[in-house]
């Protein structure tokens, strides 16, 4: 079987936070769902406000919050964390239709979820950003 691998990207920003939060911290997550069954992720902050505690993966539309369905970091890390995610990461969010690990993968690849970095003074999340296909592809 061949390997089939789409690409996501979410640029991450206190601006994208609901309710924004301080613009000074940025940062960037890539994401390559690979045969529709890992999910491998890198992500990279600067200028955050605090510790970091925590990063993940939620379903929801720009401007809405939403579950965690998949856990990027349970804890700190100081800028940049990647990794890999399988169905054995995975949350089910019922109140939003996505019960399965197929589900999920198929929200990130229709732009149906957000990258959250969550910090000490901001533990709802400093940074967040649309997880969307990158523009070219």
């Amino acid at each position: 079987m061949a390997c089939e691998v789409e690409s996501r990207v979410a640029g991450l920003t206190g601006a994208a936070e609901v309710p924004p939060v301080d613009p000074s911290g940025t940062g960037a997550a890539s994401f390559g769902i690979r045969n529709r069954s890992e999910i491998s992720f890198s992500v990279v902050v600067t200028g955050l406000t605090s510790e970091i505690v925590g990063a993940h993966i939620h379903i929801g539309a720009p401007g809405v919050n939403g579950p965690v369905i998949f856990p990027l970091a349970s804890e700190g890390f100081s800028n940049s964390i990647s990794g890999v995610l399988t169905e054995s990461d995975f949350t089910p969010a019922p109140e939003q239709g996505i019960n399965t690990f197929q589900e999920a993968v198929n929200a990130v690849l229709e732009g149906n979820t957000y990258a959250n970095v969550h910090t000490t003074n901001n533990p709802n999340g400093e940074i967040r950003g649309q997880i969307l296909q990158a523009e070219g592809q």
